[in-house]
C-alpha cells in the first residue's frame, strides 16, 4: 500500500485526475456497478480503470473483497466530501491536508477492497509497499508477521507483538526466503 499522505507530493494536475479516479472507483464500489459494466463491456474490450494514471491499473471486474456495511458507509462519506472536487466546485490542490488526507483515505479502503496498491505514476516510491502486524497473546509454533519467498528491502516491514512463546515457538517480524541482493 502507498504511503501515507504522499498524494500530496505529486502536481496538481495529477492529483486532480487521481481525486476524480478514486471518487469514480469508490462509487462504482458503493453501487457495484464494476462487474456488471465489464460484462457488459466485454472482458477483452473492458478499458483498464487508471490506465496511464496509476503504476498498475485495475483489471476489469468484481474488487476482491467484500466491504462490511459500516466501511461501505464511511468511503460513500468520503465520497461525498470529494464530490465537489470532482465537479470542479473546489480547486484541487496538493497543499490541502483535508482534501488529500479524505483521498488517501479513499485509497486505502480501496486498496483494501480491491487486494492491492493504488499508487499514482507520479507519485514518489513510498519504500514500504507490504507491511505485516501480528499481535497474538501466544505462540506455541511459528507465526510471522510476513513471510515472503522473495523481497526487495525497501518495499517490506513487519512488526510482531507476542505476550508469551512457548518453548520451542517462534516468532518474527518479516521471514524472507530469498533476501535481495546487495
Amino acid at each position: 500500500m502507498a504511503e501515507p499522505l504522499t498524494l500530496g507530493l505529486i502536481g496538481g494536475l495529477v492529483l486532480a485526475e487521481g481525486v476524480k479516479f478514486l471518487y469514480e472507483q469508490a462509487n462504482q464500489v458503493l453501487e457495484g456497478r464494476r462487474a456488471s459494466r465489464a460484462a457488459e463491456a466485454g472482458s477483452q474490450d473492458a478499458e483498464q480503470p487508471g490506465h496511464g494514471l496509476l503504476r498498475r491499473p485495475l483489471d476489469p471486474g468484481r474488487p476482491a473483497r467484500e466491504l462490511p456495511a459500516a466501511t461501505l458507509a464511511v468511503l460513500g462519506d468520503l465520497a461525498r466530501f470529494l464530490d465537489p472536487y470532482v465537479r470542479g466546485q473546489l480547486p484541487v490542490e496538493p497543499s490541502d491536508r483535508e482534501l488529500v488526507a479524505v483521498a488517501d483515505a479513499v485509497r486505502r479502503v480501496l486498496e483494501y477492497a480491491y487486494d492491492r496498491d493504488l499508487s499514482f505514476v507520479e507519485e514518489p516510491r513510498s519504500g514500504v509497499l507490504i507491511h505485516g502486524r501480528v499481535d497474538i497473546d501466544e505462540v506455541a509454533g511459528y507465526a510471522a508477521a510476513v513471510r515472503l519467498r522473495v523481497a526487495d528491502s525497501r518495499a517490506v516491514s513487519g512488526h510482531a507483538r507476542v505476550r508469551s512463546v512457548a518453548p520451542g515457538g517462534e516468532v518474527v517480524g518479516v521471514d524472507v526466503e530469498r533476501p535481495p541482493a546487495s
